[in-house]
């Protein structure tokens, strides 16, 4: 019978202890830290006024939108498209002819989904950051 080879298992018992230790040690101080985290922020908050912009509620109607959740965009074009249409309006720009009809065309609305509010109505105060307090 062949027996382990005690370096191997010397280093592997020593890897095994760095890693339990180096867990634990993330473990303990990212609780420590999100306690601090808390505490700070409780006692921020108790002596803070309320907020003047959204009266104490942390947020604000969509000023984008304006709380309809979705706004007028234009449509998706590729790059070949444009760099189309801006030598063709160039190259008239310099003989001087009119515009052509599709030009002046308006394009068929399309809707987006709101990016500042994301389809909320309601954007974060910027004043207080949401907490309802400065």
């Amino acid at each position: 019978m062949v027996g382990r080879n005690p370096f191997f298992t010397a280093v592997a018992v020593g890897a095994g202890t760095m890693v339990a230790l180096g867990g634990s040690t993330i473990l303990v101080s990212g609780m420590g830290i999100a306690v601090a985290k808390r505490v700070a922020r409780t006692k921020r908050l108790k002596m803070a006024r309320p907020c003047s912009q959204c009266g104490g509620e942390g947020y604000l109607a969509c000023d984008v939108c304006l709380r309809a959740c979705i706004v007028r965009c234009r449509a998706p074009r590729s790059m070949r498209d444009i760099m189309n249409d801006s030598r063709s309006r160039s190259s008239a720009a310099r003989k001087g002819a009119e515009p052509t009809t599709a030009e002046t065309t308006p394009a068929v609305p399309v809707y987006c989904s709101c990016p500042a509010c994301g389809t909320s109505g309601y954007q974060r105060c910027l004043n207080c950051l949401g907490d309802g307090r400065v």
